[in-house]
């Protein structure tokens, strides 16, 4: 299908960090769903989203699964970099499209996409065009939703969406989910690499730090543009012990690792005075101990007067 309006797949700079603000918040909360295998040769195509699915983005409102795709490589790039796969799940709600792009690497780790892949990688069809029906058990898409950042591309389109008021969400290949080697391979056997020109500039890409952190069925509630202006702590006279209070503005969660160091760093310099202190106590009990015990020492050794006669 083509479309002269497309402007993804995208290549996303990691060095992002311009806030997409609070109406880029995607709360999802995929339903168990049955599955069906389509190979459209340069993609899988996953029917896995009969269940009922509770996704909504602020700007689109309530969204309904239309399409799951899994193209090897990756359609979007990473600083120039392609991850092994990538999965697309395309939403649609209020007249617009909303892509969710999670990247997909090779790892031995367990987790919840590797079992996810693994129940539905053997029944891939050989022949093009042929669909399958697969038997899973607790298959979701919940599974493959990483608990991470993401970047929001406004206006963002692939070419089968095709509507310039798309909108596209893409997580880091820093947060990609797994994929085991036996079935990577077995996904490159039968899915052709497809063939799209990569927007190397893309325009309005934003960075929403909390993301789905919060996991299925809850939001996040984004913190950014937030201020958070810290008291300073002073001496007994009132002077500033760090010279200047301590004020930031930017995301929550790396200011209370900022917060975290900056009290420890003021709590570490009282221990040292209390250490100090205590040390100098024991010090002089122990200097008077000794001194009394000299003077005692003298006294007792002084010879008394002989008597007279």
């Amino acid at each position: 299908m083509s479309c002269k309006i497309s402007t993804a797949p995208i290549n996303i700079s990691t060095n992002i960090r311009q806030p997409g603000g609070s109406q880029t918040q995607f709360t999802y909360d995929y339903g168990l769903a049955n599955c069906k295998l389509t190979n459209k040769k340069t993609y899988l195509d996953i029917e896995c989203y009969d269940g009922v699915n509770k996704t909504e983005y602020n700007d689109i409102g309530y969204l309904d699964v239309t399409s799951v795709r899994v193209f090897r490589p990756s359609l979007n790039t990473y600083d120039g970099q392609k991850a092994h796969a990538e999965i697309i799940i395309t939403h649609t709600g209020n007249g617009r499209n909303l892509y969710i792009c999670v990247p997909i690497m090779v790892s031995a780790k367990k987790s919840d996409s590797v079992n996810w892949f693994s129940q539905i990688i053997n029944h891939v069809p050989v022949q093009v065009g042929s669909k399958v029906s697969v038997n899973v058990s607790n298959f979701s898409l919940n599974s493959i939703i990483p608990k991470a950042s993401y970047f929001v591309f406004n206006n963002g389109t692939f070419n089968w969406g095709c509507n310039s008021k798309d909108i596209m969400i893409l997580f880091d290949k820093n947060d990609a989910i797994g994929i085991k080697s036996g079935d990577y391979q077995k996904l490159v056997s039968r899915i052709s690499q497809a063939s799209y020109n990569v927007n190397q500039n893309p325009e309005y890409v934003r960075f929403n730090r909390s993301g789905t952190k919060a996991g299925p069925g809850k939001s996040a509630n984004s913190l950014e543009g937030k201020q958070l202006t810290c008291t300073p702590i002073t001496d007994l006279d009132g002077n500033n012990i760090e010279g200047k209070p301590l004020a930031w503005s930017s995301d929550f969660s790396d200011n209370k690792d900022k917060a975290k160091d900056y009290f420890s760093s003021v709590q570490g310099k009282y221990l040292i005075i209390i250490i100090a202190v205590i040390l100098g106590i024991v010090l002089v009990s122990l200097l008077g101990y000794g001194m009394h015990k000299l003077f005692k020492k003298n006294k007792t050794s002084v010879p008394s007067a002989p008597s007279a006669g």
